[in-house]
């Protein structure tokens, strides 16, 4: 029998807390030697994920350190962070997509979506390199678990 997977709503806090999971099983068996913070700020979610804390973004932060991996709700804003801010209905519907498919969007949709200012990077995305090796989270996480 396939291993079925529950879908949640993309940035729903269902959904971080799966992302941590997923990270955790993955990634912290496999003992990271290196440290990083990488957040992501997803700006005009629908207005049912916001988390009535008075902020209007969503977003999640992971945070390797010491061998650990840490997934936190909400975007955090920490100097020294690779970080990500982009529009949800452009960050949302991406998730779905295999990474062949997504990486193909990714070098077509980008520059426009950096120039209209609905995405915005800050830090050295090369960084997040040595995470992207432990796991294949497009593949194994995004488009397998988000709505």
């Amino acid at each position: 029998m396939e291993d079925v997977k529950t879908k949640y709503r993309a940035g729903s806090v269902e959904w971080v807390d799966a992302l941590r999971k997923y990270f955790v099983s993955v990634v912290e068996k496999q003992k990271p030697d290196f440290d990083l913070v990488f957040s992501i700020e997803v700006t005009n979610p629908p207005e049912e994920l916001l988390r009535g804390d008075g902020r209007d973004t969503i977003g999640y932060v992971v945070s390797v350190q010491n061998g650990s991996i840490h997934v936190l709700d909400g975007p955090h804003h920490v100097s020294d962070a690779v970080m990500t801010t982009i529009d949800y209905d452009i960050w949302e519907p991406s998730l779905r997509q295999k990474s062949t498919e997504y990486r193909r969007w990714l070098a077509e949709a980008k520059p426009g979506h950096v120039k209209e200012g609905k995405w915005k990077s800050v830090g050295d995305i090369a960084r997040v390199l040595p995470l992207a090796h432990m796991c294949n989270i497009i593949d194994d996480f995004y488009s397998e678990v988000t709505l």
